[in-house]
């Protein structure tokens, strides 16, 4: 099948400009984006953007750039730089406007899901977060995003949608569980020779005394 983008419903992957498609994906709630050039129509803000290769979901957002890059000698066919972030873009069309008191991180982050993030699912979300005093006035006219940033910074974990509007919510701990691997003479993985470099590195460290003249 290969690679297919979708902007607004639409596979415009015979229009895509070769070599200009750049995702870049940052690690929990940091946004991730995605560039790219595209001839003809000229796609509009705020319409959702999908890459897949071969079934495979490398992105998934909203436009939130469109610029012209150039026009054909011929001027019957323009080029657009279009740039676009996840779907954060789009969770944060509505302010929010609560006060928790002695709830649990993970219901906040439900409730706050539930009335101010229509279309998105919480399947990702743990349950288990720690209790959260108040929330006092640190929710007042923020958005879903900036809200789910500081029940992070509270209790120490992590938050992020994924590209199928799914929210996640779960501790930094789980990060750390190392990844099985299973290393098989003659497989995939070959290490390279190394050497230590001991320029520079000393095992003795001189003081020099000094004077000062008035």
């Amino acid at each position: 099948m290969g690679l297919r983008l979708t902007i607004a419903g639409e596979n415009r992957k015979h229009d895509l400009e070769r070599n200009t498609l750049e995702i870049d994906q940052a690690l929990t709630y940091a946004i991730d984006t995605c560039s790219f050039n595209i001839k003809g129509r000229m796609p509009v803000e705020g319409e959702e953007v999908i890459v897949e290769n071969n079934n495979i979901r490398l992105f998934a957002g909203i436009i939130v750039k469109v610029e012209l890059s150039r026009t054909f000698p011929s001027k019957t066919i323009k080029v657009w730089k279009v740039e676009c972030d996840d779907y954060t873009a789009l969770l944060d069309r509505r302010l929010v406007v609560e006060a928790y008191e002695n709830m649990s991180a993970s219901d906040i982050f439900l409730d706050i899901a539930a009335k101010y993030c229509p279309g998105f699912t919480t399947n990702g979300v743990r349950s288990g977060a720690p209790v959260v005093e108040s929330t006092g006035t640190e929710f007042e006219y923020k958005r879903p995003s900036e809200c789910f940033r500081w029940l992070c910074d509270y209790v120490g974990w992590h938050w992020q949608p994924d590209y199928y509007k799914d929210l996640h919510f779960f501790s930094a701990e789980e990060l750390a569980n190392p990844a099985p691997m299973t290393l098989t003479p003659g497989g995939l993985f070959r290490f390279g020779k190394h050497s230590i470099d001991s320029q520079g590195l000393r095992n003795r460290v001189y003081v020099r005394g000094g004077s000062m003249l008035s």
